[in-house]
């Protein structure tokens, strides 16, 4: 009886809770004279869905760019002045193959992405591969195939990714894992999980299209994955 009681009861906290939120949101919206709103597309992911900008995601050769333009653009309109502290000038060049202690490069090896549409990948495992010799952490060579295979999105594995979808694989600690792990393979094979991560991504940031604060963010940190 008591177990009852006290299951009762908690089902009555639950509710009463749910009716405070619808509450406070119906309170919210005639207050400040707002209705919720779905978010504008962005135009080029319009595009990307209709597939007007096929032509535009291919190089010359043919091969798929794989990027896939975000459903939503952020807006940095409060944000950017006070995230991004760009510096009163910037040096005539930059090249992460001398930006190291002493000269050293920030770069890992080269790698080939085949016949795939995994450039993006490739761009988030370089980037990160190069934070990770910036900060003193070591030399890594990170799995590209785990995260166009492992990414969870209904996209097929070599028909492009974006930013979004990196930031969903890294923050549920799908990786990243190791290429002894998951090598590289430019044809789709299927997701490997269970696989022991190399460290964990604990910040993300994105950032708006504008020429000083990504020469800035270069400067900070030394890598740059992609712009929005």
């Amino acid at each position: 009886m008591k177990k009852h009681i006290q299951k009762l009861q908690c089902n009555k906290e639950n509710l009463l809770l749910n009716l405070l939120l619808i509450f406070f949101t119906c309170f919210s919206s005639v207050l400040y004279g707002q209705n919720l709103q779905i978010a504008p597309l962005n135009p080029e992911f319009v595009k990307f869905q209709n597939g007007l900008n096929k032509a535009q995601r291919q190089s010359v050769g043919g091969h798929s760019f794989g990027l896939i333009p975000s459903p939503i653009l952020p807006n940095f309109a409060k944000t950017t002045q006070k995230a991004f502290k760009a510096t009163t000038s910037f040096p005539s060049k930059y090249d992460l193959r001398t930006a190291g202690i002493g000269g050293t490069s920030l770069l890992t090896s080269v790698k080939d992405q085949g016949d795939c549409g995994a450039c993006w990948t490739f761009a988030t495992m370089g980037a990160i591969e190069g934070y990770a010799k910036k900060t003193g952490m070591g030399d890594y060579d990170l799995s590209e195939n785990n995260l166009k295979e492992c990414n969870g999105f209904r996209v097929g594995a070599c028909d492009g990714g974006s930013n979004n979808m990196v930031t969903a694989y890294l923050t549920r600690k799908s990786g990243p894992v190791s290429e002894l792990n998951d090598p590289y393979n430019d044809k789709v094979v299927g997701c490997k999980d269970n696989i022991n991560l190399e460290f964990w991504i604990s910040d993300i940031r994105y950032i708006p299209n504008d020429p000083d604060i990504l020469k800035q963010a270069i400067l900070d940190y030394k890598v740059l994955f992609q712009q929005i």
